[in-house]
C-alpha cells in the first residue's frame, strides 16, 4: 500500500512538473496555463492506464479528468500538445491518452484546443489537433470503464468534415423494438387499473368497512413498496431482467383472481368474520403486490440497459405508457360488458361480478406478456457491465445527488395524482354525482383514451431537459383546474364530468411520461444503480398512495354538509378531497418542483430525426 501511495504522489508531482514547465516557456502561454497545476493533480490516478500499466482507468482518475473539462479544458490541451517533451520522462501511450474522455463517458472536444491555446488555425500545431480527432473518430470509443460515473460521450471530427461516429448504443431504436417494450408492462397495467379503480367499491360493496377495505389496500401497497427495493437490489447485482419479469408476471397472474375471488379462508373455516375477510384479501393482496413489484422494477430499470439515447428511453416510455392507456382502455371495456350484462344483487353476484372481470384481464395481459418476452433481448449493455468487477454502484451515490430528492419527489406526487384520482374517480361518478352505472366505466375510458392519443404524440418529440420540465409543468397546471372544477362541480350538470375527463387523460399522460423519463435523466449512463433508483422511487409511490388512501378512506362518510349552490346542497366528502383537492395540490406542488430542477439539456444525436425510424 505505502508503494503504490509513492507512486501515485510521484506521478502526480511529475504532472504538475509538466505544467511549471509549459508555464516557464513564455509570459502569454504562462498566463494562460497557470491555473492547470492544481486541476492535473485529481488526474495523477490516470498516468498507469495511459501508460498500458492498467487495463481501465480508475473511477478516481474518471472524476479528475472530468473536473478538468468541467473546469478548463485547456489544461487538457496542454498534455496533449507536450505529450512528446522528452523531459516529461514517462512513457504515454497517445492513443490511450487521447481516448481517455471516451473511455470515461467525458464529453471533450480535442479540435477546440487550438482556440483555447490561441494557435493559428492554420498552423502545424493546430492541424496535429485536427488530425488527432480524426484519427480517433475513425478508431471509435474504448468500453467504459467499471464503476465510473459516465456521460454522455461527444467526440467531433475536423472542422467542416460533419462525420461524427455513432456509439450503437446512442442510435435511435426501431418500430419494433418500442413496440415490444411497450407491451411487456400489460399485465401489471390492466391488473393495476382494476386494484385502484374497484378495489376499495368491490370491498365495500361486499360489506367490508371503509376501514377495513383501506387495510387490504395498505397491505398491499407496504408489501409492494419494500418488495421494489429488495427486488431492485437483486437485479442491480445479478441482473436478468426478463427472468424478474417472467416470475412477478406468473405470480401476478396466480394471485390476482384471488384478490377478487372471494374469501377463501372463510369458505374453508365456514365463517363469515369481518376479521378473517380483511386478513385473507389483504394476503392475497400483498402476494400480488409482490409479484407486480417484480414486473415493475425490471421492466422500468431495462429502459436504461437498452439504450443510452436521451430521446429514445422517451419513446419507450411513451410507448409504455401509450400501452399502459391501452390495458385501462380494455379493463373499462371489460367492466362494461359485464356490468351491462349482469347486475349485483346479492354479494355473490358482486364477487361473481369482479372474478370475471379478473379472470378476463390476466388473461388478456398473459397474452401481451408472452409477446415482450418473445420480442424483446436481454440489454446487451448490463450484460456487459456485469462482466466487470466494479459495476455496481452503492446507494450512498444517489443519496448524495440534489436531482435524486427531486426526481423522487416528482414521481411520488405524480403518482399521488393519478392512483389517488383513480381509486375514487367511480365513487365520485357513482356516490356524489349520482350518474348511470356505466359511467363508471365509460369516464376512465374517455380518460385513457386521450392519454393514449397523447402518449403517442410524445414518441415523436425530440427531448431534452427543458422540454421535459415544460410539458411537465403544463399538465401539472392542467390538473390544478381540473381539481378546483371537480371540487365546486355540482349534481345537476354531471354531464360535464365528460368534458372534466378529457383534460384529465391529457395531464395524466403529460405528467407521467415526463416524470418516469426524469429519471432516466437522472441515472443518465450510469447503469450500475439503475434498478434501485426505480425501486427506491417505486417505494416511495407505494408507501406515499398506501397511506394517502388509508387516511382518506378512514374519513370516509364523516364531511359535513356544505351549501356551494343556493338552489343545491351536496356533500364536500374525501371522494370529492380524493378525486379533486388531493390531485391539485399535489400536482401544484410538483410543479414547483420541477421549476427549480436542473435537467441536462443537451441531447445526443440525432436531435432532428424521428425517434421510431428504423
Amino acid at each position: 500500500m505505502g508503494s503504490w501511495r509513492n507512486s501515485l504522489m510521484a506521478t502526480a508531482i511529475a504532472l504538475i512538473m509538466v505544467v511549471a514547465m509549459v508555464v516557464d516557456a513564455g509570459d502569454d502561454k504562462g498566463k494562460d496555463k497557470e491555473g492547470c497545476t492544481e486541476k492535473l493533480v485529481g488526474m495523477a490516478t490516470c498516468l498507469p492506464y495511459v501508460q498500458g500499466q492498467a487495463k481501465s482507468p480508475t473511477p478516481d482518475c474518471c472524476s479528475g479528468l472530468k473536473q478538468v473539462l468541467n473546469s478548463d479544458m485547456k489544461c487538457l490541451c496542454v498534455i496533449i500538445q507536450d505529450r512528446n517533451d522528452p523531459d516529461l520522462g514517462l512513457q504515454v501511450n497517445v492513443s490511450l491518452a487521447l481516448g481517455l474522455p471516451s473511455v470515461c463517458h467525458a464529453t471533450a472536444d480535442i479540435t477546440k484546443c487550438p482556440a483555447l491555446l490561441h494557435l493559428d488555425p492554420k498552423s502545424p500545431e493546430a492541424h496535429v489537433f485536427y488530425q488527432l480527432a480524426k484519427g480517433l473518430n475513425e478508431t471509435g470509443p474504448a468500453s467504459a470503464p467499471t464503476g465510473s460515473a459516465p456521460e454522455p460521450t461527444s467526440m467531433s471530427s475536423t472542422p467542416g468534415s460533419g462525420a461524427e461516429e455513432e456509439d450503437p448504443s446512442t442510435k435511435p431504436l426501431g418500430r419494433l423494438s418500442v413496440f415490444y417494450y411497450g407491451v411487456g408492462h400489460m399485465l401489471n397495467d390492466i391488473t393495476a387499473s382494476c386494484w385502484f379503480t374497484y378495489l376499495l367499491l368491490f370491498l365495500t360493496q361486499i360489506g367490508l368497512s371503509p376501514r377495513d377495505a383501506a387495510i387490504v389496500m395498505l397491505s398491499g401497497q407496504v408489501a409492494d413498496g419494500f418488495a421494489t427495493i429488495f427486488i431492485g437490489e437483486l437485479i442491480d447485482r445479478f441482473g436478468h431482467f426478463k427472468i424478474w419479469h417472467a416470475a412477478g408476471s406468473l405470480l401476478v397472474a396466480i394471485s390476482f383472481s384471488s384478490v377478487f375471488g372471494g374469501c377463501l379462508p372463510c369458505s374453508l373455516l365456514h365463517s363469515n368474520s369481518s376479521t378473517i375477510e380483511t386478513l385473507s384479501y389483504s394476503m392475497f393482496a400483498a402476494i400480488f403486490n409482490i409479484g407486480w413489484a417484480a414486473t415493475q422494477v425490471s421492466h422500468m430499470a431495462m429502459v436504461n440497459c437498452i439504450t443510452l439515447n436521451s430521446t429514445s428511453r422517451v419513446a419507450l416510455t411513451s410507448s409504455r405508457n401509450a400501452f399502459s392507456m391501452v390495458a385501462n382502455l380494455g379493463l373499462y371495456a371489460i367492466a362494461l360488458v359485464v356490468f351491462g350484462v349482469s347486475e349485483a344483487v346479492t354479494k355473490e353476484n358482486t364477487e361473481t361480478q369482479y372474478r370475471w372481470i379478473a379472470y378476463s384481464s390476466i388473461t388478456v395481459g398473459c397474452c401481451f406478456v408472452v409477446i415482450f418476452l418473445m420480442g424483446t433481448k436481454e440489454p446487451r449493455m448490463k450484460i456487459n457491465l456485469r462482466e466487470t468487477s466494479r459495476s455496481r454502484i452503492p446507494w450512498s451515490y444517489w443519496f448524495r445527488k440534489i436531482l435524486y430528492y427531486q426526481v423522487a419527489m416528482v414521481y411520488l406526487l405524480t403518482r399521488l395524482v393519478l392512483n389517488v384520482s383513480q381509486a375514487y374517480l367511480a365513487f365520485f361518478v357513482i356516490d356524489d354525482l349520482q350518474m348511470a352505472q356505466s359511467a363508471k366505466a365509460l369516464i376512465p375510458a374517455i380518460i385513457y383514451i386521450c392519454s393514449f392519443v397523447v402518449s403517442v404524440m410524445l414518441q415523436e418529440i425530440p427531448w431534452n431537459g427543458k422540454r421535459l420540465k415544460a410539458y411537465y409543468c403544463a399538465g401539472g397546471i392542467m390538473w390544478i383546474f381540473c381539481g378546483i372544477s371537480i371540487l365546486l362541480l355540482p349534481r345537476s350538470i354531471n354531464s360535464y364530468m365528460y368534458a372534466i375527463s378529457v383534460f384529465i387523460g391529457i395531464a395524466n399522460a403529460l405528467m407521467l411520461v415526463t416524470a418516469i423519463s426524469m429519471q432516466s435523466v437522472l441515472i443518465g449512463s450510469e447503469l450500475g444503480g439503475c434498478a434501485f433508483v426505480c425501486g427506491s422511487l417505486s417505494f416511495l409511490d407505494k408507501m406515499s398512495c398506501g397511506l394517502a388512501l388509508y387516511v382518506l378512506q378512514s374519513h370516509q362518510g364523516t364531511s359535513p354538509k356544505v351549501d356551494v349552490n343556493i338552489k343545491e346542497y351536496f356533500y364536500f366528502s374525501v371522494t370529492r378531497y380524493g378525486l379533486g383537492l388531493v390531485p391539485a395540490v399535489c400536482s401544484l406542488v410538483g410543479v414547483v418542483v420541477t421549476y427549480f430542477m436542473e435537467l441536462d439539456s443537451t441531447i445526443l444525436k440525432p436531435l432532428c430525426q424521428p425517434l421510431l425510424l428504423e
